[in-house]
């Protein structure tokens, strides 16, 4: 039997013999480890944003040279392919149908990192505990269209990263970021979605990713380019401190105006 868990089969006679809170135990049980180190060093790049929605004195665009700092939406939640809903649709048809089963699915993946967080301290709020809106698509579906059912994880739906991309400027599905604050880190997935759209932010993390950094939208959280490489994905220890600088030898920290 397949495990929504990375990197674990659950043994049938197990899954039938355990239930509730004795089940998600047992099976968190050995996973339960600090968050892997890794290489921080991060290459230098340059993204491009651009919104063009609405009347023109809403444009903006703009060119983000990384590593840098500014402000990040809390973006909702997103379907993924163990997500199964009683209707029979393939999306949610208001925000909250079968949004319960994907919490309780993330809160023990969470778990493996802070194992004594409540599914209240991880969303406190009612706008944590829904999908992300219809915006141009279907309730709780990203910028990848019905693709995002077949190849969208649980495992890597906690620590999505999204950001406003300029038309034709998406980064391929599985392009690795690292975030940081407050002394903490985690290696964010772009390339699923695109927004949000007020120019204050760079862009959108999970609640996940705010809960684990200690942030929410108006504390600043630096970001960086990881190299093409094998990286864990969720929080992880910076093993190596030092960060490649953009390739004008300058640190460009971005903090947006907020009015």
């Amino acid at each position: 039997m397949k495990s929504w868990l990375p990197g674990w089969q659950i043994p049938t006679h197990r899954f039938f013999l355990t239930s509730g809170l004795f089940w998600g135990l047992w099976l968190l049980g050995p996973v339960l480890a600090a968050q892997p180190s890794i290489d921080c060093t991060c290459r230098p790049d340059t993204l491009r944003h651009q919104f063009r929605f609405g009347a023109p004195p809403s444009h903006w665009q703009r060119q983000l040279v990384l590593p840098a700092r500014g402000y990040f939406a809390q973006e909702s939640h997103y379907l993924t392919n163990a997500d199964e809903l009683a209707s029979g649709a393939s999306f949610p048809q208001d925000v909250g149908e079968g949004i319960e089963a994907h919490l309780e699915r993330s809160l023990l993946l969470y778990q493996q990192y802070a194992p004594e967080t409540s599914l209240a301290d991880l969303y406190p709020n009612e706008w944590q505990r829904s999908w992300t809106p219809s915006e141009m698509g279907a309730i709780g579906q990203g910028s990848i269209g019905r693709r995002q059912l077949e190849i969208l994880e649980p495992a890597t739906e906690l620590w999505l990263l999204a950001m406003m991309w300029e038309r034709g400027q998406r980064p391929a599905v599985g392009t690795l970021f690292l975030v940081r604050a407050n002394n903490r880190a985690v290696v964010v997935v772009a390339g699923y979605e695109t927004g949000p759209g007020p120019e204050r932010y760079l862009g959108g993390l999970t609640p996940e990713v705010h809960h684990w950094l200690g942030t929410n939208a108006h504390r600043p959280i630096e970001i960086y380019r990881l190299p093409d490489g094998n990286f864990p994905v969720g929080p992880v220890h910076c093993a190596s401190k030092k960060k490649m600088a953009p390739a004008n030898g300058e640190r460009h920290p971005v903090i947006p105006k907020t009015n």
